[in-house]
């Protein structure tokens, strides 16, 4: 027994360092893809207090970015951000950490439901290190995939727990609260019932006797009660905003048609991970007599038969391939998905084809030894280390490609030269390198592929401000607006071209309101309004300036700032510095223009925008003579309180400012 032990506590800590060692590399990468939307561009995971607003279907929503509701992925992120702020490599270590306790509960779970060492070691190496999980693993923003996995499969080994007797209550209601926390962290645990169904199964010769009503209530009974309050919360009140995309092809017909190519991918992803690929695209199937759909409806077949044989032969080979294809129909299109096809689709179901592997090579060396095929044995053990070396070494290559934007959409364009958003982001990512002639093209190339794309149109809006093109920056964000009427940075860049032009201010004004109110901590609303003071002072009889960003020049060497130089520009450049100068109203600003009388209020405690900007702001008006109020709160962060009374007394004196003034 305690060689067993023994062998155990190793296994565990060879998983645990092929995990760490194939991803290591990877911990200085900065933030890529949808960090920037769930983290970077989301103020409100600076301040614990906000974590309230996860309850409220509206803000949620609107607050946090989020197309579906996922709370505890938010939750996540509100721990990360709290504990590491903006520091890229602390949020990888922590999002490397949930997959290796991901990896330890694969192969702790394998040994549980009754398969040998060896098998369940091989099946959670593979695991480990397989290429198609670095982009679940890589992107903080989709933590979703890692961790539902992570309370699936805990709520996996409660149930196996329960079984074995003793506490069974107390296992049972630990699954219970486990499989609750898998579907409050992505949609796709509601098929858990069914694994637990393709698990019994697989184990029913084992039984002694078939389990009784009771038992089957207790078992399936819970499960379905926390799926169907689950489903009326998620597609009742946190049903979120509806999404545009629609299916394959455009209808159900064209994606049903269509899903067995894409199976037929996820299989060659699984089994010849070699071209990976950020974006893929769907093309959709006519007919099932195309080669693609015959491919995909033989893969089909075959797995379906690998399961039927392998429940007969293997119980345990066909639950992992049962669970494998399980798990891939809530992303097999038969629902409209933002994305038909993507890597990160596969982290789940790939842990029930690692355990068939591992079974399949611990049968093929189990038979050399029961043969006296000592070489034989030894050929089938170098087979899988070199299968394992071969694929880390793939992975930690994969992960390189991950670095920063710019070397990830430039890959991704090379694999996918037709995919608009691969080129939109590349875009993007050569923007915040101030690299705006080589943004131009792939923007324009962008907008090629897909001419009703509301970003690309907005991005080529900031390509032609920067060249002061008002007029085509202009039209550039109206087109985008017609797509995509509430983006925020839309609605305050348009009111910027209109004010740099001199014309509409009441327009622009009425831009900013709606930017604000859709979006209330918006830094980019909060320095136009900075420029609304020093472009057209005439036009107001009073100004509240909140927590405001207004030295342009230094910007980017304060807290954050730096991860705006892709829409601000990069002051330190001298040709991007004049025109970052013309909205900079801290150097704008003069002592002879006549100014509204303003207030300015900021926080001591504000980690995004450091209240060095309204100081001296303050400083350099009172220094011209101009009559100016300023307030500090020594509490609150970028949202200005720190609770409610905070947040009251706030608005009190800016409602008491306005009332007084505009009489």
């Amino acid at each position: 027994m305690l060689l067993i032990n023994r062998r155990r506590v190793l296994g565990f800590g060879l998983l645990v360092f092929l995990a760490w060692a194939t991803y290591a590399g990877s911990l200085g990468n900065d933030f890529v893809w949808d960090d920037t939307g769930y983290i970077l561009d989301t103020p409100e995971l600076l301040h614990p207090e906000n974590v309230r607003l996860i309850i409220d279907p509206e803000l949620y929503f609107s607050r946090f970015q989020e197309g579906s509701w996922r709370p505890l992925v938010t939750l996540s992120h509100f721990f990360s951000v709290g504990l590491f702020r903006y520091w890229a490599p602390g949020h990888n270590a922590l999002d490397l950490f949930l997959y290796t306790l991901v990896v330890l509960l694969v192969f702790g779970l394998a040994l549980q439901m009754g398969m040998r060492g060896r098998a369940a070691l091989i099946a959670a190496a593979l695991f480990a290190v397989h290429p198609v999980h670095v982009e679940s693993v890589m992107v903080s923003g989709l933590r979703s995939d890692v961790l539902c996995a992570l309370f699936l499969l805990s709520a996996f080994l409660c149930i196996i727990k329960a079984d074995q007797g003793g506490r069974a209550g107390a296992w049972w209601a630990g699954a219970i609260g486990l499989y609750a926390l898998g579907l409050l962290s992505k949609e796709v645990a509601l098929v858990f019932p069914f694994l637990v169904l393709a698990y019994d199964g697989a184990i029913a010769r084992r039984r002694k006797a078939p389990l009784e009503p009771k038992a089957l209530w207790r078992r399936y009974g819970a499960l379905l009660a926390v799926t169907g309050v689950y489903a009326v919360l998620r597609f009742g009140p946190y049903a979120g905003p509806p999404h545009s995309t629609g299916y394959v092809g455009g209808s159900l017909a064209s994606a049903i048609i269509t899903m067995p190519g894409i199976l037929a991918q996820y299989a060659r992803l699984l089994l010849f991970p070699l071209r990976l690929n950020a974006d893929y695209l769907v093309r959709p199937i006519e007919n099932l007599a195309e080669p693609q759909a015959l491919a995909g409806l033989v893969v089909f077949v075959i797995a379906v038969y690998a399961i039927v044989l392998g429940y007969r032969k293997r119980p345990l080979v066909g639950f992992g391939l049962a669970w494998l294809l399980i798990t891939l129909l809530p992303v097999a299109n038969l629902v409209p998905l933002d994305n038909p096809m993507a890597e990160r689709y596969l982290f789940i179901p790939s842990i029930g084809f690692c355990w068939a592997v591992g079974l399949l090579a611990s049968d093929g060396l189990e038979g050399a030894a029961v043969r006296g095929a000592s070489p034989q044995a030894k050929i089938v053990w170098g087979a899988i280390g070199l299968l394992i070396l071969t694929l880390g070494l793939r992975t930690a290559m994969r992960t390189r490609v991950w670095k920063d934007e710019l070397t990830l959409w430039r890959a991704t364009v090379a694999a996918s030269p037709e995919s608009s958003r691969a080129h939109l982001n590349l875009g993007a990512a050569l923007i915040s390198k101030g690299r705006w002639e080589e943004a131009r093209e792939e923007i324009e190339k962008a907008l090629d592929l897909e001419p009703d794309s509301a970003e690309a149109l907005h991005n080529l809006g900031l390509i032609e401000a920067r060249d002061t093109h008002w007029i085509d920056a202009e039209a550039a964000y109206r087109r985008s607006l017609l797509l995509q009427p509430d983006a925020p940075p839309t609605l305050y860049n348009l009111a910027r071209a209109l004010l740099a032009q001199g014309k509409a201010s009441e327009e622009a004004e009425w831009l900013l309101a709606q930017a604000v109110s859709i979006k209330p901590l918006f830094t980019d609303a909060h320095l136009l309004m900075g420029n609304m003071l020093t472009m057209r002072p005439d036009l107001f009889g009073a100004i509240v300036c909140r927590v405001p960003l207004l030295d342009m020049q230094r910007y980017h060497k304060l807290l954050a700032g730096a991860s705006w130089i892709a829409e601000y520009g990069n002051p330190d450049d001298p040709d991007q510095w004049q025109f970052v100068r013309t909205f900079s109203p801290y150097h704008n600003v003069t002592k002879d223009a006549h100014y509204p009388r303003i207030l300015f209020t900021t926080s001591t405690r504000d980690d995004r925008v450091h209240p060095g900007h309204a100081r001296k702001m303050v400083a350099k008006m009172k220094a011209m003579g101009h009559d100016v109020l300023y307030y500090e709160n020594i509490e609150g962060g970028h949202g200005g309180a720190a609770n409610n009374k905070q947040t009251a007394f706030m608005s009190a004196l800016a409602y008491t400012f306005l009332w007084n003034e505009l009489q």
